[in-house]
């Protein structure tokens, strides 16, 4: 979750990465620091969308506190605002003009080049929030606009299809280009599984995660349940593989398999997933006041994970391979506790940790993109 405080006069950032968990009836305490906030109204496009700090918020009203604010601006049709900084001193008004970007166009067909109609088309290009989707109509027709950069990466999917992914290329000047998408007859796996997510990996998606268009904004199918669960938009004689999780287990994987031809099923073995370790993390101050919102470290064999203590002090981490882990926080001086764990419940673990040496100081200066320094910076 992403926290905010906003008050008649006064207003926080984002505290990011804030964590629930599931189950625990507990949370974890986040510090939100409140300072003067004033009006901020953002002049640019009717129907645009505006993020600040990456969280996205509803404009063009903003209430902002005091200080620097990334804010980047979003719309359909337009290509999205480089990220700019904002001063925030008291109530202002912001002109950010928007540029028109490039569009793709086209139609989605069958293997008989018969229009496909009620298929999502999905474009993104590199930028921030650059994602576009439609819908195509009755003769299989889409566009899409607003795109910043030569390649736009298109995915396609559409129900008895497989999806479909392509890139499409600008030559230098072009504005729009125009593409057929021609999906094909898709096929079927499915893996008996116990109340369990199951994930569907194609064995292109590693090597897709290489390009941060498609890191940022590819999803892979994704399916919880009990039971027999379905894929059913493989495309035939590609390969895959499917990641099962659920809680208090470690995730596991199939190996790697081929689709079956056009409208066929393969069906998987069961595969039983191993029980996994779940310990309480306990901080005792030594010489502080102040245990709550510190980061405790946990790192062991297939593991590294970090989390806020809570008001008393305490982190749970779970879903944890059974062996040994190494527990320390970065931001007092404590010594790593190194810990065998098995699997279920572990008796809690103790950090003792005080404030760090005087010598043990981080200094340096804040400065704008023209380097020069800044004041009032949190």
């Amino acid at each position: 979750y992403d926290l905010r405080a906003i008050g008649p006069a006064c207003a926080s950032d984002f505290e990011s990465g804030v964590r629930a968990v599931a189950g625990s009836g507990e949370g974890i305490d986040a510090r939100l620091v409140c300072r003067p906030a004033h009006a901020v109204t953002i002049r640019t496009e009717p129907g645009a969308g505006f993020w600040v700090g990456g969280v996205r918020l509803a404009g063009p009203e903003l209430l902002l506190p005091e200080g620097l604010h990334r804010l980047v601006v979003d719309h359909p049709r337009f290509v999205s605002s480089e990220a700019r900084l904002l001063r925030i001193a008291g109530p202002m008004e912001v002109s950010i003009p928007l540029q028109v970007g490039l569009v793709v166009t086209g139609r989605v067909v069958d293997p008989k080049g018969e229009p496909v109609a009620g298929a999502r088309v999905e474009a993104f290009a590199g930028g921030y929030a650059a994602k576009r989707q439609a819908l195509t109509d009755e003769s299989g027709a889409f566009g899409l606009s607003g795109f910043r950069g030569a390649v736009i990466s298109v995915e396609t999917s559409a129900a008895g299809f497989a999806t479909h992914l392509r890139r499409v290329e600008f030559f230098p000047g072009e504005q729009r280009a125009r593409v057929e998408l021609q999906l094909e007859p898709a096929s079927t796996v499915s893996i008996p599984v116990e109340e369990a997510d199951a994930v569907l990996l194609p064995a292109w998606y590693e090597r897709a995660l290489e390009e941060p268009r498609l890191r940022a904004h590819h999803t892979p199918a994704r399916v919880r349940g009990s039971g027999l669960v379905r894929f059913d938009h493989l495309t035939p004689g590609r390969e895959y593989r499917i990641l099962l999780s659920a809680p208090s287990l470690r995730p596991a994987a199939t190996s790697t398999f081929e689709a079956p031809p056009a409208g066929e099923t393969l069906e998987l073995p069961r595969i039983s997933l191993r029980p996994a370790a779940q310990v309480e993390c306990r901080l005792e101050p030594v010489g502080i006041d102040q245990i709550s919102g510190h980061w405790i470290h946990c790192r062991g064999t297939g593991n590294d994970q970090r989390q806020r203590t809570d008001r008393a002090g305490r982190v749970r981490f779970e879903d944890l391979d059974p062996g040994p882990h190494l527990f320390w926080t970065p931001d007092l001086e404590s010594d790593p506790v190194k810990v065998p764990l098995e699997a279920g419940g572990n008796p809690p673990v103790t950090l003792s940790a005080g404030r760090g040496s005087p010598d043990c100081a981080l200094a340096g200066q804040v400065s704008d993109a023209d380097g020069e320094p800044l004041e009032g910076v949190e």
